[in-house]
């Protein structure tokens, strides 16, 4: 399989006419850009294949909820929170709660001092489960970047930092 995608030629082809066209426009960047993007989809493709693999089939995002309470003291979360570290609408957290809920993963609580706020409480069948997935996911992570060496990794973690702070900058 091609290391680029057929949509990376494209786009690669029309940014090179536009900077004969456009002083602004830089090829490096919108193929930077682009790879992001790209890797993006392939990284999550990837780690959701590997979820759908187990007998549970679980999604990616149901994984990560669990993943979230796992890690809460007392394994237990708001939905806001919840939200908060998964950037998704509080419609998904209620679709992937009331799901992990029915399949006895987790419970719906109420906060001991504030009767209008809910929680989610994982429950001993999360537990076990997020247990037996971090192996997993720390081996599908390994084998997903085997071909970068420690530093690469550094190297590239520090400079998605920078470009993470030039996107923040931007807002």
């Amino acid at each position: 399989m091609s290391s680029r995608d057929i949509r990376e030629e494209l786009y690669a082809l029309w940014a090179a006419r536009e900077a004969q066209r456009f002083p602004e426009a830089d090829p490096l960047t919108v193929s930077l850009l682009l790879s992001f993007h790209f890797t993006y989809q392939l990284v999550e493709g990837y780690m959701n294949r590997v979820v759908q693999e187990q007998k549970e089939q679980l999604s990616l995002s149901a994984c990560n909820v669990l993943s979230i309470l796992y890690h809460q003291v007392g394994h237990c979360a708001t939905f806001h929170e919840i939200g908060r570290l998964l950037i998704t609408s509080k419609a998904n957290i209620t679709g992937l709660t009331d799901g992990l809920a029915d399949k006895g993963y987790l419970e719906r609580v109420t906060h001991p001092t504030d009767r209008r706020i809910k929680l989610a409480r994982l429950l001993p069948a999360g537990r076990e489960y997020v247990e037996r997935w971090i192996p997993l996911k720390h081996k599908s992570m390994q084998k997903a970047l085997q071909g970068l060496t420690q530093e690469d990794k550094q190297t590239l973690n520090d400079l998605l930092g920078r470009i993470r702070g030039s996107m923040q900058a931007c807002e």
